[in-house]
C-alpha cells in the first residue's frame, strides 16, 4: 500500500512514470519507490528537490513535516 499517496499522484500528474521522476532528481526508482511505500523518510535535502520539482510546498507532499 501506497503511504504517501499525495506524492505519487503529483509525480504522475506531471511525469509520465516514477522513472523519469526519481532520474530528474538524481535518485534511483528504488529508492523513490520505498519513500512513496512508507518503508523509508527521505532526507530533508530529498524533500526539498522532490518539493520543488513538484512546485508544491513541503507540507502538501510530506504532511508530518510542520515546516
Amino acid at each position: 500500500m501506497d503511504k504517501n499517496k499525495v506524492l505519487k499522484a503529483r509525480v504522475f500528474e506531471k511525469f509520465d512514470t516514477l522513472t523519469d521522476f526519481s532520474l530528474l532528481i538524481g535518485m534511483t526508482p528504488d529508492r523513490l519507490s520505498k519513500i512513496i511505500h512508507g518503508r523509508i523518510y527521505p532526507t530533508a535535502e530529498e524533500r526539498s528537490l522532490i518539493c520543488k520539482k513538484l512546485g508544491a510546498r513541503e507540507n502538501e507532499i510530506f504532511p508530518e513535516c510542520r515546516t
